[in-house]
Order: structure tokens, then sequence, then C-alpha cells
């Protein structure tokens, strides 16, 4: 017998099952930074699992940052991540990397209240 056709739907399924969960576009301009250098970087999406960011740095896969975002009248928002892939991006602008993350503490009282501070700023 010949192999199956696995089909564009195969396909599909996979990459939904490797999503743990939603990613929630940042339609708003939320700027933050990382650490250390704070180096400012730009929230593309963000899921309860991690985030894709653009820098002007090329971050290495297993990297740990600390992300900070600060609002006005409110407590900074600080969160640790890790660095699971980048990729270069050139424009008009110049070059940049998008670099997706994830969270390191999830769980841990003092992450699920930042995750909690950064989903409120996306409402």
């Amino acid at each position: 017998m010949g192999a199956q056709n696995r089909g564009p739907n195969v396909e599909n399924r996979a990459e939904t099952e490797r999503r743990r969960s939603p990613r929630v576009e940042v339609l708003k301009r939320i700027a933050g930074q990382v650490s250390p250098a704070n180096v400012p970087i730009t929230l593309l999406n963000v899921s309860l699992g991690g985030f894709l960011m653009r820098a002007p740095v090329n971050y290495p896969r297993g990297e740990t940052l600390e992300f900070c975002v600060t609002v006005a009248e409110r407590d900074p928002i600080v969160i640790r991540v890790r660095v699971q892939h980048t990729m270069r991006a050139t424009s008009g602008e110049g070059t940049s990397y998008i670099s997706g993350v994830e969270f390191l503490d999830r769980g841990t009282p003092g992450c699920d209240q930042a995750l909690k501070s950064l989903f409120s700023l996306l409402r």
C-alpha cells in the first residue's frame, strides 16, 4: 500500500496541538524592556505560555531575560522569560529580531499576578 495522504487538516491540527494556549494579538502598542541592558522591545502577541516580541538585539535560544512593562499609575510588571526562538527581520527601518519567549515562573503567586496585570493591559 502507498503512503496515506495527510492533507492540510493534519498539519493544521498539529500546529493547534503544539500551542497550549491561544495567542492574543497586541493591537495597541505595548512597549517594554528586557534586562540585562534594559533593551526596549515591542510586544506582538501574548499567550498564557509566553509572548512574541520585536527587539533591536538578537537573543540566543535559551537565554533568560527579565521583561518589564511600566504603565502610568501602576506598579511595574516584571516577568522572567526564556528565549525559545529568534529570527532576523529587515525593513526600511533597519534590522530587528523577532523572538518567541516562554514565561519561566508560571504557577508562582508573583508570576501569576504579573501575568494577570499584563493581560489587563490588553483589554
